[in-house]
């Protein structure tokens, strides 16, 4: 072994792959759920919660179609899974999705019509009459769109800040207000209270749940997603 090979051994450098979900140095205490469906060894498979198995896996509510390279494939109509999480305002989301054909919820919590102050969701196309990204997080579902829509790519809420590819989209999301107790997470379709509403038409590869702001982490991470 060379001197620079021993360096990287003894220091942590060198070929040592990280998981995609904690590039850039994110903290593995703070990642809740990975979800990698793309790649997966079967539907089954693709339910596991890379991050922590065993805890917040999804689950079918009517499950996806899936093939390894394409990840979870929703028809818009009636496929979604459940996560078990409930977001706080500061989490993040990231999604890495392909082939969105209509105006769903990727992904999201609502806590239910009467009292929608506290939303954590995003939809591809759902906003300008499908021609803009929807990032709802406070009362006014319409504020937070930013165009154009997006078919495919890595679309992601940190705290009270919307990203595209990486990128800052809308730099100051709605916050929350009120008292109601949000949602749990669902994927696929907008979780309406305890019930899934608004489904999206489209592929999902990756998603990653953080309980903290990773805004810091924001490119590397949609980065590593894209690659998947």
């Amino acid at each position: 072994m060379s001197k620079d090979e021993t360096i990287d051994e003894l220091f942590g450098y060198g070929d040592a792959a990280v998981d995609w979900w904690l590039t850039g140095g994110i903290p593995s205490a703070n990642c809740l759920a990975a979800y990698q469906p793309k790649g997966a060894a079967s539907l089954a498979a693709s339910y596991s919660n890379l991050a922590n198995p065993g805890t917040y896996d999804a689950a079918p509510g009517t499950a996806p179609t899936w093939a390894a390279g394409t990840g979870w494939v929703f028809n818009g109509s009636t496929q979604y899974l459940t996560t078990g999480l409930t977001p706080l305002e500061d989490w993040s989301i990231f999604v890495q999705f392909t082939n969105a054909t209509n105006d769903g919820y990727i992904l999201g919590a609502c806590p239910g019509l009467a009292s929608n102050e506290r939303n954590f969701t995003i939809a591809p196309a759902r906003g300008g009459g499908g021609t803009k990204v929807r990032y709802w997080k406070g009362t006014d579902a319409t504020t937070d769109e930013v165009a154009p829509a997006a078919t495919a790519g890595n679309l992601a809420i940190c705290y009270r800040t919307a990203y595209r590819d990486g990128s800052i989209d809308k730099a100051s999301l709605l916050a929350w207000t009120g008292t109601q107790t949000p949602a749990a997470m669902m994927l696929g379709c907008l979780g309406f209270g305890v019930s899934p509403l608004i489904y999206c038409a489209a592929y999902i590869r990756a998603v990653a749940i953080y309980d903290t702001d990773v805004s810091a982490y924001a490119a590397g991470l949609a980065g590593a997603m894209a690659g998947l």
